[in-house]
């Protein structure tokens, strides 16, 4: 027998397990940019800097983008509009961390396995 008759799961509104490794993977990463960029700055007359600063800002702009979709994701009309955009966020935060950014990676492989609780993404 079917479990669900009309052949549709029924869609919840519970996305805690999407948006709380969500808001934790931008709040390490807003972290890790004021760091990276406050290291960077001081080690800029050594030439070390210059290497530093970018990652600083990638991480900086992950953040903004990961707690920018953390708010919009409270409401529950924008889920199915989201869901690639979280999928990509997260996406990007499992290859970061191959640079050592270690809890976002596990943030972001928690997200891609309950990322089913958005539903499916509709067309705009």
């Amino acid at each position: 027998m079917d479990e669900y008759p009309t052949g549709v799961m029924p869609t919840s509104n519970d996305v805690s397990g999407v948006r709380i490794p969500l808001l934790i993977s931008g709040i390490f990463n807003a972290v890790s940019a004021a760091g990276l960029l406050i290291v960077g700055l001081i080690f800029l007359l050594a030439i070390v800097g210059c290497f530093i600063l970018p990652f600083g800002i990638a991480y900086g702009v992950m953040a903004y983008f990961e707690i920018k979709t953390f708010v919009e994701l409270g409401n529950p009309a924008d889920h199915g509009r989201l869901r690639g955009r979280v999928q990509a966020l997260e996406i990007i935060e499992v290859v970061l961390g191959v640079f050592g950014n270690l809890p976002s990676l596990v943030c972001g492989i928690i997200v891609l396995v309950n990322l089913k609780q958005l539903g499916r993404p509709r067309a705009y």
